[in-house]
């Protein structure tokens, strides 16, 4: 299947979400995924990151999952 054809599924299949998700992510292990997930292009290759479109997604981190983000990509 294209990759754009997997992306429109993805984001139809948003319409079906809750109001709100909210994602932990904890350990050093998680660092390089969250990094990736926050700060490179959305792709299928990394669903999570398709989250970032959702209005009310909350991305919850301990000090070891954000230590590979830069200054400013958390608050």
């Amino acid at each position: 299947m294209p990759l754009r054809r997997v992306a429109a599924a993805y984001r139809a299949a948003f319409a079906d979400l809750p109001r709100e998700v909210w994602l932990l992510a904890t350990g050093d292990h998680k660092a390089a995924i969250v990094r990736d997930i926050l700060l490179q292009p959305v792709s299928v290759e990394r669903p999570a990151s398709l989250l970032r479109s959702h209005p009310h997604c909350r991305l919850f981190l301990d000090a070891a999952a954000a230590s590979l983000l830069p200054p400013g990509v958390i608050r």
